[in-house]
């Protein structure tokens, strides 16, 4: 057994810093507008406030601790309409195109701070008491435009018709240290500034501006998690520097479709944060996901008396590892039988651990080389903010060595690699085909419910099989072989029956324990479906012996129409589950589903269309092969059993389609994968490339790992490097996608 010894680091001195309160707020009251001047139009917008009280611990050396707040633009809409002369606007062009994240906020002086006054406090150390501190800022809006159009000329009338603002921010409460330039982030807010003007020219001065929507501003969002601040936020220069007024664009430029790439820039911005909408969406998947496992995983190890529930490790020798006085090792002592499963549910939990990391590390390295990708195509750096603030905070990377250090306390034979290899060999799958017998007892996976769904199409085949031995064990004077005189009336009746029950009998079973183990009334109604063929296949059964005894007319038809009403009960309800429930199908785009992993529509119509014809064929079959009496029914019967065999294997593309469609939504599988060009046993090769030793994978490839033990086979690496699809919109058609380099 491996073990792990953990030291508990000193907390470090920022790790102190206390924010005691915090409070922002937008003012109520709206932008005032000001047309006291003939030449501009004034305006002043509620202000933004924020105050914050920090307690700083002592400061033992000689350092210098600024408390304050820095503040970024995230973006910055600001146009001046001038009727059908065109457009003016403030612009940030390295914003605007995405090539930085934020420009810097600063008061242009004390970079990276906002303000130097009540925006900032500085503690000299040492100090030998904590320091208690209270910084605040405010920010607002109060520029001048032109009525007029900005030329140096003044028009008549005045052609101001609009005015249209969006601005964001982020503004970030930051401990410095101003010795070593260390930052420490203590909160995060975000805030936006909306505005909307209108100007009629034909009205006199003073009523010329009319406020819209929104009279009151949205409040800040305080973020429950920080945020980094990007290098271009600390820098010069800042917005009030960098901003540029864009010329004019006259009417002829309109015409030629300038003046239109102004309104589709706050549309690409929609499809930038569409985009990365879609992948917190996926991320929060593959989290949950991840989280789950792990936990399934801990819990297993629990059981095991490896760790306590609740990691502490409970029931461990004082160097982390098991001891032989665990009471789980001492209950496996009694039966060896008992050791024997421990270890076997050992080595299947390596396994699984060993398919959970690289599940982690597939899904980390994908949306890594999506992001990265959609800079390159965009010639932006959201893909790496997305990374920076989301990913790398996310809990398949900062939980990423989780697997690993379970997966050494699972160490397996001492150390041995061959004894570990024979070990956690992947199990023969012969063994599901018995295990569909003992439905009622067990926990019924996938593959013993799709064995039991083939027998139900084979019933005729089993029959053929029960007849033939009946035949050469009871039929024939084997002492006398001219003798072959047969007594079929000896035969039971009731055992083709029986036998043409059995198959669904078993299914019908692995329903009712599916609904005891999971309680969902959907097993229910599939048990359901399959006690529809008891019924159809004992009124055949009736009205085969009534026939061969020569009864009643009316009983004989009695039986023949009770058949017929059960077969089309059975028809019904068994086309309708394949349809809906077995393929997924008639659930939008048309009669089918979403989404389709064959390339043709045709198909899935056509195999509609078959299914319902050959169940109908099915269901006559029942009828035919009881009897015995009729040699072109049992011509019939044989092709017909033919037809089913065709049915069930259409039947198996679509079922396996439709299943591996779901492992995809719920994370289980992914849905494009390429097997390797050279033939290998997968399962042997990455487990021997598990037990490889350190230094033979330094030899082999670069070691990434920050843990000796970390396991760094792939199961996957054979998937598709490249993500060839993927529901994330990339592009828009208003969009200019720079060439990858």
């Amino acid at each position: 057994m491996g073990c792990i010894q953990s030291v508990r680091p000193r907390p470090k001195f920022y790790e102190n810093f206390t924010v005691l309160d915090l409070n922002t707020s937008i003012d109520s009251n709206p932008t005032v507008i000001d047309e006291s001047s003939s030449v501009v139009l004034r305006y002043r917008t509620p202000y933004f406030r924020a105050t914050a009280q920090v307690q700083v611990p002592p400061v033992v050396c000689k350092e210098i601790w600024t408390v304050g707040w820095v503040q970024a633009c995230n973006q910055m809409d600001f146009f001046n309409y001038y009727g059908q002369e065109g457009i003016s606007s403030w612009e940030l062009p390295e914003l605007r195109d995405g090539r930085i994240q934020a420009i810097s906020d600063s008061d242009g002086v004390n970079y990276p701070w906002y303000g130097c006054t009540t925006e900032m406090y500085t503690i000299v150390g040492p100090t030998k008491r904590s320091t208690t501190l209270t910084v605040s800022m405010n920010d607002n809006f109060s520029p001048s435009v032109t009525w007029s159009v900005p030329t140096g000329t003044t028009s008549s009338p005045p052609l101001l018709s609009s005015i249209q603002r969006d601005q964001r921010f982020t503004t970030w409460l930051v401990a410095m240290n101003e010795t070593t330039a260390e930052m420490v982030l203590l909160r995060t807010i975000h805030w936006r500034m909306r505005l909307a003007i209108e100007v009629d020219s034909q009205k006199p001065l003073g009523q010329r501006a009319r406020l819209l929507e929104p009279l009151t501003q949205e409040q800040p969002e305080i973020l429950a998690k920080n945020e980094p601040i990007p290098p271009n936020a600390l820098v010069k220069p800042n917005a009030n520097d960098a901003q540029t007024l864009n010329s004019i664009l006259s009417k002829e430029d309109t015409q030629n479709g300038l003046y239109n790439c102004y309104s589709s820039q706050k549309q690409v911005r929609l499809e930038h944060r569409e985009f990365f909408k879609r992948c917190d969406k996926e991320l929060i998947k593959v989290n949950n996901f991840y989280s789950e496992k792990l936990t399934e995983a801990n819990r297993r190890l629990a059981s095991f008396g490896l760790i306590a529930l609740d990691g502490s490790g409970q029931g461990q020798g004082g160097d982390g590892c098991v001891t032989a006085n665990s009471k789980a090792y001492k209950r496996t002592q009694r039966k060896k039988t008992e050791l024997c499963k421990l270890k076997m549910a050992v080595g299947e939990l390596y396994l699984g651990l060993v398919f959970l990391q690289s599940y982690q590390e597939l899904n980390y390295r994908g949306f890594c080389k999506i992001t990265k990708k959609y800079d390159a195509k965009f010639a932006c750096e959201y893909g790496l903010q997305w990374r920076t603030e989301k990913l790398d905070t996310s809990f398949i990377y900062t939980e990423r060595t989780r697997c690993g250090q379970m997966m050494v306390r699972l160490e397996l034979e001492g150390g041995n690699k061959q004894k570990a290899l024979r070990r956690l060999q992947v199990p023969p799958r012969g063994m599901e085909q018995w295990k569909v017998f003992t439905a009622a007892f067990r926990p019924v996976g996938f593959a013993e419910c799709w064995l039991a769904d083939q027998l139900n199409s084979l019933s005729p085949l089993i029959l053929s099989l029960w007849e033939m031995l009946c035949f050469y064990t009871a039929q024939i004077g084997w002492k006398d072989l001219q003798d072959e005189s047969l007594d079929w009336e000896k035969q039971s009746k009731v055992v083709p029956c029986l036998i043409q029950c059995f198959p669904p009998w078993l299914r019908f079973t692995q329903c009712l324990r599916c609904f005891w183990d999971s309680g969902h009334t959907l097993h229910l109604l599939n048990a359901g479906k399959y006690s529809t063929v008891f019924v159809m296949v004992t009124f055949a059964g009736l009205y085969n012996i009534a026939k061969e005894r020569a009864a009643s007319p009316m009983e004989v038809n009695a039986y023949l129409y009770l058949w017929a009403v059960a077969t089309c009960l059975s028809v019904l309800v068994t086309v309708s589950w394949d349809l809906r429930m077995d393929w997924g199908l008639l659930q939008g785009n048309g009669l089918l589903k979403e989404e389709l992993v064959y390339s043709r529509e045709v198909y899935y119509y056509a195999a509609m269309l078959a299914d319902v014809l050959l169940r109908i064929s099915w269901a006559i079959n029942i009828l035919l092969a009881q009897m015995k009496d009729s040699a072109a029914a049992s011509t019939a019967s044989a092709v017909l059993a033919l037809l089913e065999v065709l049915r069930r294997s259409m039947w198996n593309l679509f079922r396996l389609e439709n299943e591996h469609l779901k492992n995809c939504e719920q994370c289980r599988a992914v849905r494009d994968f390429e097997f390797p060009s050279r033939t290998v046993n997968m399962p042997e090769q990455f487990l021997q490339e598990k037990l490889m030793d350190q230094d033979e994978l330094d030899n082999t490839e670069p070691n990434t790992s920050t843990s000796h033990h970390k396991p760094t086979c792939l199961p996957f690496r054979y998937l598709r490097p490249a993500v060839e699809e993927t529901n994330l919109p990339i592009q828009s058609p208003k969009m200019e996608p720079a060439p990858f380099p």
